[in-house]
């Protein structure tokens, strides 16, 4: 009998040491936890000291970029000013959204300057408050709807604002 429980003992020292040495369970690939990434990122730096980032402060912190940019101030960005942002995206992030001449006209415009992170804010806007809360910067919304379904499912877009995307 002793012989018996020294086995089991043994055999549970065993599962033991072998349970240890498992791998640590797979953590999530995003948590609500982690900073905004990838196109995120155009819009959380406009965030105020909560995380909160309004329509009206992105707008003004792109108009502010935008004036940077226009080296030669002629309300356009030529191809040479636009190039350094679209690097310096690239550099920062390989997937951020670049600068994109959308009409084909040779220049970039304050509309198209501003295209990506206005479409990005109505997608991510998902309750149409015009405020991105941090949850809903990261994609997670707290409202259960998939993203653009806040406005009655038309999947956000221009929604007739000045320089709306």
């Amino acid at each position: 009998m002793d012989n018996r429980l020294v086995r089991i003992g043994a055999a549970l020292a065993v599962a033991l040491v072998i349970a240890g040495c498992a791998p640590e369970p797979r953590r999530p690939i995003f948590q609500r936890t982690a900073k905004p990434h990838g196109a995120a990122l155009l819009l959380a730096r406009f965030a105020d000291k909560n995380g909160n980032v309004t329509r009206v402060a992105m707008d003004e912190g792109l108009q502010k970029d935008f004036n940077v940019a226009d080296l030669d101030h002629d309300g356009v960005l030529q191809p040479a000013e636009a190039r350094p942002l679209n690097d310096a995206r690239s550099a920062e992030d390989a997937a951020a959204p670049r600068i994109v001449d959308w009409n084909g006209n040779g220049v970039i415009d304050f509309k198209e300057f501003a295209a990506t992170p206005h479409a990005l804010f109505d997608q991510l806007d998902r309750n149409g408050d015009d405020v991105l809360t941090p949850d809903e910067l990261q994609g997670g919304g707290g409202d259960g709807q998939e993203p653009g379904q806040g406005r009655g499912g038309h999947g956000g877009g221009h929604r007739g604002r000045r320089g709306g995307g």
